[in-house]
């Protein structure tokens, strides 16, 4: 559980450091996730027919309800919330999938660290696309 609280500690950090640099929402891909999922509800033809677009729609599903607001579709915070948990996750589940294939404590946490702070990886975790889930 430790594993976990550090992802979640780092991908909060990092996100909180994007969002402050104003870069949550610099790649059109992250605006575009909250757009698909807010026209569901608020658009000229709302509807189940708006999630098709090339996207898996499970991540537009969850945050459907939540870009309704404008803080959430403006700011994209709870697309970066549900990706940092994603992160974390990951990371859990790499560590332990490591630690029961090598036994080995250190093997585990080389594995976990070349994932967990690998910049590409950190960026998009710090975004509201779908890309670490």
């Amino acid at each position: 559980m430790r594993l976990a609280a550090a992802a979640v500690a780092l991908g909060a950090s990092v996100a909180w450091w994007y969002a402050r640099a104003g870069l949550t929402l610099s790649h059109y891909d992250a605006k575009a996730h909250l757009v698909v999922a807010r026209r569901v509800v608020d658009s000229l033809t709302p509807g189940w027919i708006q999630i098709g677009a090339v996207w898996l729609p499970l991540p537009h599903l969850v945050g459907l309800v939540p870009v309704q607001w404008d803080f959430f579709y403006r700011t994209g915070a709870f697309g970066v919330a549900l990706s940092v948990a994603c992160f974390a996750a990951t990371i859990y589940a790499l560590g332990r999938m490591l630690l029961g294939l090598s036994q080995s404590r250190l093997a585990a946490l080389a594995g976990t660290l070349v994932m967990g702070l690998n910049p590409s990886l950190l960026y998009l975790q710090s975004t509201p696309m779908t890309n670490p889930c």
